[in-house]
């Protein structure tokens, strides 16, 4: 049978909304959808509308950060490392945890901690934090490594 004509120029853009889960795909997604269609299909423009726990209604525009930096305002709107990963779980260290942090190094009794409340199902990563309450690093789980520092932050 005669395969259907592609699709003219006027008819070939598509523009659709997805929620989907972090990991997905959806530059192969769509050459996917263009395959099984017979037309093909590429992607032209990708926005990402949320990363949970925030969405674009939150952004702030450049211009405004730019003018309230040249006014040498605070940037209303601007979340601190630790709060921008509040949903992640937390740690306190003090004294040789935080000096072998800083070198990414991770103590047995921090590891027994992390032991205690990390769930691999369920988390990506905890956070720890400072003797001076401020964002010191976030550690992972890797398989076959066990547990990583995956950034050291220095303020």
């Amino acid at each position: 049978p005669p395969r259907p004509s592609p699709p003219t120029l006027d008819q070939a853009d598509v523009s659709m909304e997805l929620s989907c889960s972090k990991g997905s795909y959806v530059r192969s997604w769509v050459v996917e959808l263009g395959r099984r269609l017979g037309v093909g299909a590429c992607l032209s423009q990708l926005r990402r509308l949320r990363s949970e726990p925030y969405s674009v209604d939150q952004a702030l525009n450049l211009k405004d950060i730019e003018d309230s930096l040249i006014k040498g305002e605070w940037i209303k709107g601007f979340v601190s490392m630790s709060e921008a990963l509040a949903h992640w779980k937390a740690i306190h260290v003090v004294g040789r945890d935080e000096t072998l942090l800083r070198h990414g190094q991770i103590s047995s009794q921090l590891k027994s901690q992390l032991i205690r409340i990390f769930r691999p199902q369920e988390d990506l990563g905890v956070r720890i934090i400072s003797s001076s309450s401020e964002l010191m690093a976030l550690v992972g789980l890797e398989l076959g490594r066990g547990f990583v520092v995956r950034r050291v932050f220095r303020y």
